[in-house]
């Protein structure tokens, strides 16, 4: 599966070149919109991507089953997180905690 920037994937050309040849996306989303913008946003202009994010998302389904990595907040609400995942129709979600990511897995607290 292949991770990237896809809050600028735009075109229904290139997903569906990207699913006939079985190259899969990963998006990133860490759940419902203002937990997802406090924490994902552009350098360029400060604003959220969770919009950006989903029309993308939203572009890809229409070819292949959404996969998604999400960052989770310990502090968001569960309930709504949950929601959020299944209202978007993502086939399958690998959840990391905030403070326990990839590029710590090793180190001693």
């Amino acid at each position: 599966m292949k991770k990237s920037k896809t809050c600028l994937f735009r075109g229904d050309i290139s997903a569906k070149f990207l699913c006939e040849n079985n190259i899969k996306l990963g998006f990133s989303i860490d759940g419902y919109k203002s937990i997802h913008d406090k924490n994902r946003i552009y350098r360029s202009n400060g604003k959220g991507s969770f919009e950006d994010v989903v029309k993308g998302m939203k572009i890809y389904q229409k070819y292949s089953h959404i996969n998604i990595l999400s960052v989770v907040n310990t502090e968001s609400d569960v309930n709504l997180f949950y929601q959020t995942i299944k209202d978007l129709g993502c086939y399958s979600a690998s959840i990391l905690l905030r403070d326990c990511h990839y590029s710590n897995k090793n180190k001693e607290d």
